[in-house]
């Protein structure tokens, strides 16, 4: 098993998301619920690292990376770099950079006899901030 560097901590994980959405509708106000559309389901799974060390006593950088599988859109990974300074008891200064990523939601999907948005894509934007 790998070691960090002394002064380094690190997390790692993964996430799991399992969807499933179904679709029920009347034919007329007085008759019962029926399944309207096939159902959608969709697995997507995540693996994600991030290490934070202190170089001084007043400043903390946190790097972090994740790859993502999503059935619709494919793989992709983002990042994150961050800095932190303490500038007195009551101030904090921070920093960070990274690109965001997102797939749409399901119902937004194209399924079947359902519209959905017919080209909807994975949205990714470049991002900073300052604080």
């Amino acid at each position: 098993m790998a070691r960090l560097p002394a002064g380094v901590r690190g997390l790692a994980g993964v996430s799991l998301d399992d969807e499933r959405q179904e679709t029920f509708a009347r034919a007329a106000p007085d008759q019962p619920l029926e399944q309207s559309d096939s159902t959608r389901d969709r697995t997507n799974w995540g693996f994600y690292l991030q290490g934070v060390a202190m170089p001084h006593r007043a400043v903390q950088l946190t790097a972090g990376g994740r790859l993502d599988q999503n059935e619709r859109f494919g793989s992709f990974w983002t990042y994150r770099v961050s800095a932190l300074a303490f500038v007195s008891g009551f101030t904090r200064l921070r920093a960070s950079v990274g690109p965001g990523s997102g797939a749409g939601l399901l119902r937004q999907l194209r399924h079947g006899s359902r519209p959905g948005i017919p080209d909807l894509r994975r949205s990714g934007r470049s991002a900073w901030k300052a604080a």
